[in-house]
């Protein structure tokens, strides 16, 4: 997950009521000064007390606004306020969703530019986690396929956003885990633990390990594409999180699968796990 550090000078900005003339040029500025303005919630809103502020300042609603109708740079900023806004803040989720925000973002996903896609993979995760509301609202909207593709095809902040969204999306919903299935998303995450980047592939280890628990056709399609092998490559290879998050999904693939024990075994993946 992105940072969401802690900065006295953002409470500064939130007692000098510095919040509602950013929020008014959402709405009355020019192309540039709206995107100026997302800008500058997003960059301040990473604590509670900032977030709160700018939500009660009336800032969600011109944010997703933006979203629909900004221009591209207008797009990606105000996506990336949302996702700041929405992390771990169950009150602004649930306003965001009411909102209208899903279906823009769905929609940023699929037709942005690179940090657009990037920001709105990360607001509809931020959105999704610990919410099964927005997890409906998500896939209701067509959110899956522009995932799993921005996972295929996207730069690498986007490649790692979205396969930290899809692995929100199928944590505990096995609807969600046969749609990723479904959609074509094993084998970019496959390749994405494979050749991903450090942010990029303990995501994907991740969400490989959430597609797995407790469904034995996503175990065999896991198992088929290749994974097994980077897995443990992540494992003896990878930074802490990578680390952890391959050895979490290789348990998983190999709970009850005596296949996939013996494909760990023979890709040598049993002196790293010790």
């Amino acid at each position: 997950m992105r940072n969401q550090s802690t900065d006295p000078m953002r409470e500064a900005f939130a007692a000098a009521g510095a919040f509602p003339p950013l929020v008014a040029m959402l709405t009355d500025g020019t192309t540039e000064e709206r995107a100026a303005a997302a800008e500058a919630l997003w960059k301040l809103s990473r604590n509670a007390a900032v977030k709160a502020a700018i939500a009660a300042a009336g800032g969600i609603e011109p944010l997703v606004t933006l979203v629909r109708n900004g221009d591209a740079q207008g797009k990606a900023n105000a996506a990336a306020a949302l996702g700041n806004l929405a992390c771990s803040n169950d009150a602004n989720k649930a306003a965001i969703r009411s909102a209208g925000g899903i279906e823009p973002l769905v929609t940023l996903v699929r037709d942005g530019d690179a940090q657009g896609k990037a920001s709105a993979a990360y607001v509809l995760g931020s959105l999704a986690d610990g919410d099964d509301a927005n997890k409906e609202a998500i896939v209701a909207a067509g959110g899956i396929e522009p995932l799993v593709t921005l996972v295929r095809n996207g730069d690498a902040q986007g490649k790692a956003d979205a396969a930290g969204a899809l692995g929100i999306l199928a944590d505990g919903n096995d609807a969600n885990k046969a749609a990723i299935r479904s959609a074509g998303g094993i084998e970019p995450l496959v390749a994405l633990v494979r050749d991903g980047d450090a942010e990029g592939y303990p995501d994907a280890a991740y969400m490989l390990g959430n597609l797995a628990d407790g469904d034995d056709a996503n175990k065999e399609a896991i198992a088929a594409a290749g994974a097994i092998e980077p897995l443990v490559a992540l494992v003896r290879d990878g930074d802490a999180k990578g680390k952890a998050d391959a050895a979490r999904a290789l348990g998983i693939l190999a709970d009850g699968n005596d296949a996939n024990n013996e494909a760990i075994r023979s890709a040598g993946g049993i002196e790293p796990l010790a």
